[in-house]
């Protein structure tokens, strides 16, 4: 299980990413946010069991309409 502060070590860590998994991870829209916009490469997200809010995920897809999302996984 993940928190945000470590997926913020990880994304700090990795700006040049492409693709991010994270399962099982108590992170909510703020880290969603912070994930997208921090990795300029990334093209390949998949979220699952999260407090991720359905309208965050829209408002990051608008913001970033090259990213797949995994459907089967996204809140």
């Amino acid at each position: 299980m993940f928190v945000g502060e470590e997926i913020s070590r990880i994304v700090h860590a990795n700006p040049k990413l492409t693709g991010l998994l994270i399962p099982y991870a108590l992170i909510d829209d703020e880290i969603l946010e912070f994930i997208i916009i921090s990795l300029a490469n990334l093209s390949h997200l998949c979220v699952c069991e999260t407090g991720i809010s359905r309208d965050c995920v829209q408002r990051m897809r608008s913001l970033k309409t090259n990213l797949e999302w995994d459907e089967n996984h996204t809140p």
